[in-house]
């Protein structure tokens, strides 16, 4: 799990009323959330695509003013995220039959390509990574658009 922080969000909840920025901020979480979301299932798409199940994993999650983008993929997540070392100890046969399958391997071939992918690896894919750095070019624009509403609120408009 990767987080934006939002800076002198404290100091904009002491100078006003709740009032006039909590639904701004709000649709301000909800926006960074759901586009860092976006953007991940747009890189697996592009990186690691399959059957698309990776892709549609990707869950953002928005709770008051505090948001949390994963997958909940599990391991396959933390190894097209990071990768695997080569030498590492090879994964499960069995976890690699649905793939094998859909790609032309024959079934005899499970246990090569287990010995293989501990032996060399696999190449990290960098998803969450590069959808935060993604997310963080679009954020002043969710910001201008947050302080556009909340001067609205202020003005009553």
């Amino acid at each position: 799990m990767i987080s934006l922080t939002l800076k002198n969000v404290e100091r904009i909840r002491r100078k006003l009323d709740p009032i006039l920025y909590e639904e701004a901020m709000h649709i301000l979480v909800q926006d960074v959330a759901q586009t860092m979301a976006n953007e991940a299932r747009t890189l697996a798409n592009e990186r690691a695509h399959d059957t698309g199940k990776y892709a549609q994993s990707f869950v953002a999650e928005v709770h008051g003013m505090e948001a949390r983008v994963y997958s909940t993929a599990g391991i396959v997540a933390q190894v097209m995220e990071s990768g695997r070392r080569p030498g590492a100890r090879m994964p499960p046969s069995d976890a690699l039959a649905g793939w094998a399958s859909r790609h032309g391997f024959p079934a005899t071939a499970l246990y090569v390509l287990a010995r293989a992918i501990g032996r060399r690896g696999i190449k990290a894919k960098w998803i969450m990574r590069d959808a935060r750095a993604r997310t963080l070019v679009k954020l002043p624009a969710f910001i201008e658009t947050a302080k556009r509403r909340i001067a609205e609120n202020w003005y009553g408009g």
